[in-house]
């Protein structure tokens, strides 16, 4: 997910090395890896490339909006590196299946995350951050036009935030 920067000064952040813009675009973290027959698209993105972990688009809830899906059966393990997860998504729904124990860098995970019309953003109460050891900007430009509150939940663990600058909270 890391971006791509272009002469004319625009920055374009993109899914899983494809031409697949993340402007604007939702994320649903899901408990299946089963891709529903009339996906637009569907990439394996599993570490062992074995199906395990998957991702799809597809209008799940048949808005004629496409929605990003990842899944993995029992719910989605972040990588160690989750830099930029949800860097540029309009919306992310599913946070309660995404298990971040194991991650140690959230650098950018929400940069310019929900810009346009969130007013909370909520990270639920399994949002874990034991072992992160990099938050750089982890929710610079996050929700910056309306964003007002920012709920971390009882796993996120603020020992960076008191001993560094590495989190933004612009506007909050």
């Amino acid at each position: 997910g890391f971006p791509i920067w272009y002469p004319t000064g625009n920055t374009i952040y993109y899914f899983f090395g494809t031409e697949i813009s993340r402007k604007g675009l939702s994320i649903n973290i899901t408990t299946t890896n089963e891709v529903p027959r009339d996906a637009k698209w569907s990439k394996d993105v599993s570490e062992k490339q074995n199906g395990s972990v998957m991702a799809w688009i597809y209008d799940m809830n048949g808005d004629g909006r496409d929605e990003m899906n990842i899944g993995q059966k029992g719910g989605v393990v972040a990588n160690p590196d989750s830099s930029y997860l949800f860097c540029d998504i309009a919306k992310v729904t599913g946070l309660e299946n995404l298990y971040t124990t194991y991650v140690t860098n959230m650098s950018h995970m929400f940069y310019r995350y929900a810009e346009f019309d969130a007013k909370v953003i909520d990270l639920g109460n399994q949002f874990d951050t034991s072992n992160v050891e990099n938050m750089y900007h982890m929710f610079a430009f996050c929700g910056y036009r309306t964003a007002k509150e920012i709920h971390l939940g009882k796993y996120f663990d603020t020992y960076f935030l008191h001993l560094t600058y590495q989190i933004d909270f612009p506007n909050l």
